[in-house]
């Protein structure tokens, strides 16, 4: 039946490659990829510091369960926790940040995760919380590549947060506030959606 289509459609082959483009999309598979949390979780990347129970912890905890639930939605969810952990997270830092009795080396610090995990565009960069914005737009298209790149460049941004340093090798101090809790609940989150984004070219 193709064929006969396709020997027989010569005068009009810009409607012909319209028709192939549209069936194209219209078979796209991506609706029906459904994986379990197991499977998600069953390897957890070291790099992390994540663990099973709790990957398999926060998937489940989608509403309606993540049983029978595609890759697509349990990586939407993630991203909103993951967004939502952002944000509280920056609104520890401007609390932190905001308290006259913060030391001058851990207000350093906070200034330079302020900047890295808020949404500053127009100044340079853009920060964590603008990168959820851009990998829910790929995610929503099915524009994987712009997830894993925006995966990436947010995991940049934590890690510009949570270096010790900060390019003062000779400065080592404790921080008692939650932000170490905050940024290692952010990095483990960071970890189910680079799980997650391994079944979605699947």
């Amino acid at each position: 039946m193709v064929h006969f289509f396709v020997n027989n459609v010569r005068p009009y082959p810009l409607i012909w490659s319209l028709v192939l483009a549209f069936l194209f999309l219209d078979a796209t598979p991506y609706a029906a990829k459904i994986v379990t949390v197991e499977e998600i979780c069953k390897n957890p990347n070291p790099a992390y510091a994540l663990t099973f129970a709790y990957c398999s912890n926060l998937l489940n905890s989608i509403p309606g369960g993540a049983k029978g639930a595609n890759v697509d939605s349990l990586a939407q969810y993630t991203l909103e926790v993951l967004q939502s952990n952002l944000t509280n997270t920056v609104n520890l830092l401007k609390s932190l940040i905001a308290n006259s009795s913060t030391s001058p080396d851990l207000l350093d610090v906070y200034h330079i995760c302020l900047n890295n995990l808020d949404d500053i565009g127009g100044r340079g960069q853009q920060g964590a919380l603008a990168e959820i914005k851009a990998i829910k737009n790929g995610l929503k298209q099915h524009a994987y590549g712009l997830v894993i790149s925006g995966l990436h460049d947010t995991l940049f941004y934590l890690r510009s947060c949570t270096s010790v340093d900060h390019g003062t090798p000779n400065r080592d101090f404790h921080d008692p506030s939650l932000l170490p809790q905050y940024t290692g609940d952010i990095l483990k989150v960071i970890g189910i959606l680079d799980a997650i984004s391994g079944y979605l070219f699947s």
